[in-house]
């Protein structure tokens, strides 16, 4: 373990408060162009622990449009910021070397959906029905919060970028480094999403100076993990752009094992038109989750209200009939 020493840390709800705090990184959880994801302990005032995700923006001076997606953002299936600071440690040196980079403090998840399926697909096994519905109706609901009421469209929907706390079976959102207002005047790069969730509007002929779409693309983005949930590999797996616009040209390959009513949902999210596809809340209301709004005996995280109910935590093992074996997924 590696202590990066301490940080004045500025509050955003459940952070620092201008206490000082200490981190203490423990590993590195994800490595990208922009930035590196730590695993570490932030240790408070009067010796208080508790094990954080730590995002480290590469770039000098970048990562403010990220931190002020945050800010916009409080929602039981979107990740949550604690706090941020800025240092200048130099991750190859060890010295300081006054860039003054940003690092954003959140909650940590134990896993995310891509593991998740890739575990699952080394068994030969895929995500069960109740597994996938959850996990979609969260997606979705989690979408639409970002779209309808903070004004953002994620741009990067995709397994790793939604993580899982597994006991409870809570998803949330992650990595908002390309969310933007896409109707806040400045221009919108043609350039979003990760080529395989990349939506048909990003794929073809755009104007390269306004390109225009809309959060369309995150719906898109959402039909092709939950398709994948479904079958334990990417539904449009393009190995190149033109690779990727022969695939979604042609009709999805949705597995004939899913249930109708889940295939109804996918199919509408990948219309190719975009006006046509539902929106995310609409997608909440769709037939596939009614099982999900029945009362009954299933133990589920809280899903119909604005709430995030802290008392459902990893530690808990109570069964969950239908949804049993978290764990697993």
């Amino acid at each position: 373990m590696t202590a990066f020493g301490n940080a004045a840390a500025d509050d955003d709800d459940g952070g620092g408060g201008g206490r000082l705090l200490q981190l203490s990184y423990v590993t590195v959880l994800d490595g990208g162009t922009f930035g590196t994801v730590y695993r570490a302990v932030l240790t408070a005032g009067g010796g208080t622990a508790r094990m954080v995700a730590v995002k480290r923006i590469r770039l000098p001076g970048g990562g403010r449009h990220e931190l002020d997606a945050h800010r916009r953002l409080r929602h039981p299936n979107v990740i949550k910021l604690l706090f941020h600071f800025y240092s200048g440690w130099n991750g190859t040196t060890g010295e300081d070397d006054g860039a003054g980079r940003l690092n954003l403090v959140m909650e940590l998840a134990p896993t995310n959906l891509d593991r998740a399926i890739r575990r699952l697909a080394a068994d030969g096994r895929t995500a069960s029905t109740g597994h996938g519905k959850l996990y979609a109706y969260q997606m979705f609901r989690g979408l639409g919060y970002v779209h309808e009421t903070a004004g953002l469209c994620h741009r990067d929907v995709k397994p790793s970028n939604l993580l899982l706390y597994p006991i409870t079976g809570v998803l949330k959102l992650c990595d908002f480094g390309s969310a933007k207002d896409l109707l806040d005047g400045r221009p919108n790069t043609r350039y979003a999403c990760s080529r395989r969730y990349r939506a048909p509007e990003l794929l073809f002929d755009q104007p390269p100076d306004a390109p225009d779409y809309t959060a369309a693309v995150d719906v898109w983005s959402a039909g092709c993990v939950y398709a994948e949930l479904m079958a334990g590999a990417p539904l449009f797996p393009g190995t190149s752009v033109t690779h990727q616009r022969a695939l979604v040209a042609r009709p999805p390959a949705i597995p004939g094992w899913a249930p109708t009513d889940a295939i109804r949902l996918v199919v509408a999210t990948l219309r190719f038109n975009p006006t046509t596809r539902p929106t995310a809340l609409e997608a909440c209301d769709h037939e596939c989750f009614d099982a999900l709004r029945r009362p009954g005996s299933h133990r589920l995280p809280p899903l119909f209200d604005d709430h995030d109910d802290h008392r459902h935590n990893d530690n808990d093992n109570d069964n969950h009939d239908d949804y049993d074996g978290y764990a697993q997924v």
